[in-house]
């Protein structure tokens, strides 16, 4: 997905950006995967340059319920420092933490977004977003078996 979200709004306190729905159905994402959403983030001062630090971009991760309520949402911020500091054709890499998708989450709502206080302009280029499962490295998961099994150990001996 790419996509630039743009200002010049005539008001404060307003929200830009793009979100996709995505099944968690077994396919592609099931229950209990963790996942994360990778992209990059810059700007074009030359075309239209931020003119307010209180512009600001961030990716985010929603679950939603059966009911289509939201479960709980998980973000990235760029800051606006970083935003204003970025040179012309710079991109930054951005990645959200790495939730669990919940039990009862029927689907996953991933949004590019920026806000633009007090009458903020300019614009943020978001590209190559993607939601990924994130499969855990083998030494991640011996560590992870071994303190299950040192856990199981010492629950036995406790009783004994």
């Amino acid at each position: 997905m790419s996509l630039i979200a743009q200002g010049g709004f005539l008001d404060t306190n307003n929200f830009n950006g793009a979100y996709q729905d995505v099944a968690v159905d077994g396919s592609d994402f099931s229950v209990g995967d963790t996942i994360q959403v990778t992209g990059f983030a810059g700007i074009n001062p030359a075309n239209n340059p931020i003119t307010d630090p209180d512009v600001e971009a961030w990716f985010e991760i929603s679950f939603f319920d059966p009911g289509g309520l939201e479960e709980f949402e998980i973000g990235t911020h760029l800051s606006p420092k970083i935003v204003e500091a970025t040179p012309d054709d710079e991109w930054f890499e951005l990645n959200t933490s790495m939730p669990i998708i919940p039990a009862n989450a029927q689907f996953i709502r991933v949004k590019a977004v920026v806000f633009q206080g007090d009458f903020g302009q300019g614009s943020v280029y978001f590209d190559n977003l993607s939601l990924v499962r994130v499969i855990p490295e083998p030494g991640t998961f011996s560590l992870f078996a071994l303190g299950t099994a040192l856990l199981f150990f010492r629950s036995r001996r406790a009783r004994a």
